[in-house]
């Protein structure tokens, strides 16, 4: 008896130590795990912007003048209304739209905002935060995703791809959809079962009884969904 009260706090001590290596450890691989949940997100999101990119007639888009004489273009209409839809499948963007360049200028196209939001972009509008990947996909046609970063809008991830002159194979313009930061950063954590379009969730679970210093922890995958 009085062998087991000196050993006690020896194995206290062992387990209290374990116990801060098992956090110490779960915390490296949750990183691990955020920063593959991120890239795997990033990459759907690109192909969301590819999709829609390839969707856009090109010839109409070419039509389109970044100007805000494009107001009475009836091209405009269609151009607007293809993003709308695309604004709607995408229930997780905040904004869709169409940019182009106009010298050493990023402008905007079209926006899918409504033209009575304060948030609406008009055509010809500058956007100032360019990246410098922005810019130089007019040049390379690579689509890219971005984020998060900050613009005068907010803090977004954003997917871009080209919309291409299939004669010149010259980019005419750019989709563009941004997702917020702070829904960008808990959809590959916690699962949202009014959102069937995230990703893959992660889990960790650290399990501990102090009684017989008995600890273990697990790393769960929810499947992503698909509507």
């Amino acid at each position: 008896m009085q062998d087991e009260t000196k050993t006690s706090p020896f194995v206290f001590s062992i387990g209290i130590c374990s116990l801060i290596l098992v956090l110490i450890f779960s915390y490296f691989l949750v990183e691990i795990v955020v920063d593959y949940g991120s890239r795997l997100e990033k990459e759907k999101l690109l192909h969301r912007a590819i999709t829609a990119a390839s969707s856009f007639q090109p010839e109409l888009v070419a039509s389109l003048s970044a100007e805000p004489t494009d107001t009475n273009n009836p091209n405009i209409k269609a151009v607007r209304s293809q993003l709308l839809r695309m604004k709607k499948a995408n229930s997780d963007s905040r904004f869709v739209y169409l940019m182009a360049k106009q010298v050493d200028n990023i402008v905007f196209l079209a926006d899918a905002e409504s033209p009575d939001s304060e948030d609406y972009s008009k055509s010809g509008d500058v956007y100032a935060e360019a990246s410098p990947r922005l810019h130089a996909i007019f040049n390379n046609g690579k689509p890219f995703t971005e984020g998060p970063f900050e613009d005068k809008w907010g803090i977004w991830v954003s997917g871009h791809a080209p919309i291409i002159d299939p004669e010149t194979n010259k980019v005419i313009a750019i989709i563009g959809i941004d997702i917020d930061a702070n829904n960008w950063q808990v959809l590959f954590l916690f699962p949202d079962p009014g959102n069937n379009r995230y990703g893959p969730r992660f889990s960790c679970i650290l399990c501990w009884d102090p009684s017989t210093m008995d600890y273990s922890w697990t790393i769960r995958t929810h499947p992503s969904r698909r509507g």
